[in-house]
């Protein structure tokens, strides 16, 4: 694929197969094209909570906050990953 939004498609296609490697793969296709788009960093944490990438979701929400700090769901989605790596402190701050 050549363009942000073909990579993403096909990222989803692997979710939905279960091929979260070849999802992880296009979904940083997509997000390296196309950076400040939520859908492709929320996909792409999304596959890293899938494949228990507690380090890389943690630090994928932490992008999504300072781009699109007015989305709640992605403090939630923050904290459950600090809980999950044992930063208990970090998630009730978050």
């Amino acid at each position: 694929p050549h363009s942000s939004d073909a990579h993403f498609q096909l990222a989803k296609i692997y979710v939905g197969q279960n091929k979260l490697p070849e999802a992880e793969k296009e979904a940083i296709e997509a997000v390296k094209a196309d950076g400040n788009n939520k859908w492709y960093l929320d996909l792409l944490a999304s596959v890293y909570v899938g494949e228990n990438k507690i380090k890389e979701a943690t630090e994928t929400y932490k992008t999504m906050i300072q781009k699109f700090p007015n989305n709640g769901e992605t403090y939630l989605n923050l904290g459950y990953m600090q809980e999950k790596a044992g930063q208990r402190e970090n998630a009730i701050k978050t």
